[in-house]
């Protein structure tokens, strides 16, 4: 969902409120590493279903780290 969400805005223009332009993300191939930061990040279950459920207004931290990016996720409502 969130790589889909990420596409929509730099690939479709596709915007909605909050929405910022960061270029990791502008790149599809970038893009596609996305699931793989989450997996090595935080995303909590409530968060994972708020987005789901959609309506959430989500918060993505980006880590670039030497053992590997990750994405802190949450979402406020």
């Amino acid at each position: 969902m969130l790589r889909q969400d990420r596409a929509n805005f730099h690939t479709f223009g596709i915007a909605q409120r909050g929405d910022e332009w960061y270029p990791l993300f502008s790149d599809a191939k970038t893009r596609a590493l996305m699931e793989q930061m989450v997996r090595n990040g935080t995303m909590e279950p409530a968060a994972a279903r708020d987005i789901m459920a959609g309506g959430a207004c989500v918060f993505v931290q980006i880590f670039q780290a030497p053992r590997g990016d990750f994405l802190r996720v949450s979402v406020s409502r």
